[in-house]
């Protein structure tokens, strides 16, 4: 329940936030995700691309992490504190 619930806010975090700063960025990651148009190394592109490979909680790790820095962003501590003040706020 907890990864859930964390999803979600970190999705809600990433489209509205600070007035959806990060909304663009957002859909374009979902876009080129869709689009095929992710910049990763060939294995891991051909994971993404095939369906009927499984994806393990290494690669969700190493893609994950790749993805979220070249979109979001790479300073992790000032995005975990915005992140947090932001779920402090819709708890509220």
């Amino acid at each position: 329940m907890a990864f859930y619930s964390q999803s979600y806010a970190l999705v809600r975090f990433l489209r509205e936030a600070d007035n959806g700063r990060r909304l663009g960025v957002y859909r374009r990651m979902l876009a080129d995700g869709l689009n095929g148009n992710w910049h990763l190394d060939a294995a891991s592109r051909e994971v993404a691309i095939d369906r009927n490979m499984p994806r393990t909680i290494l690669w969700n790790h190493i893609v994950g992490t790749l993805l979220f820095q070249q979109y979001i962003g790479t300073d992790f501590n000032a995005i975990e504190k915005e992140y947090l003040e932001y779920c402090r706020k819709i708890l509220r």
